[in-house]
């Protein structure tokens, strides 16, 4: 589980953002279900681009709950990578996420902020992080240039338990 800048940096890339929008909004029923928030809750949302070498490979729009959100703002985004400050600035300790990737066409909105036509295929990640005690922290939507990017990812089988079969028992006669 990393962060973009994390990632392009790994990859020899010199990492930047451009922040587009921050403010507190009301969440969308989707928003509030991947914060476990009520419908309506206030949340802070921050739009970035996010450049590799000085070209836009991701458009990101982070959610966060409102206290946390707050704190998050009064760093300049443009260097400090919203997982770091979480981490290491206000102690939340990142543990896992739900990360769902397809591929979708970029709206005009996207296609603007990654400076592509709409209508470009981009890879659309939705990801919600979680604490230590799996509260729902961070939820975003990252889309990212498909042809910028390449995923790529290792997966392991778990141990493997035997089949359990069930047999008809006897009837005694």
């Amino acid at each position: 589980m990393s962060g973009f800048v994390e990632d392009m940096s790994a990859a020899g890339r010199k990492v930047s953002a451009r922040v587009l929008r921050q403010g507190v909004v009301s969440a969308t029923a989707r928003i509030a279900d991947r914060l476990q928030l009520g419908r309506g809750a206030r949340v802070m949302r921050i739009e970035r681009v996010r450049l590799a070498d000085g070209l836009p490979v991701s458009f990101d729009q982070t959610w966060l709950p409102p206290a946390l959100g707050r704190k998050i703002v009064r760093n300049d985004l443009r260097v400090y990578p919203i997982f770091t400050l979480l981490e290491e600035e206000y102690g939340v300790h990142l543990l896992e996420a739900d990360y769902a990737l397809e591929a979708v066409a970029a709206s005009q909105a996207v296609a603007d902020a990654l400076q592509v036509s709409a209508g470009t295929p981009i890879f659309q990640i939705e990801r919600t992080s979680r604490t230590a005690n799996r509260e729902p922290i961070d939820y975003e939507v990252l889309s990212y240039r498909g042809d910028l990017v390449r995923f790529v990812t290792r997966l392991f089988r778990g141990e493997k338990k035997p089949a359990t079969v069930q047999t008809p028992r006897s009837r005694k006669r």
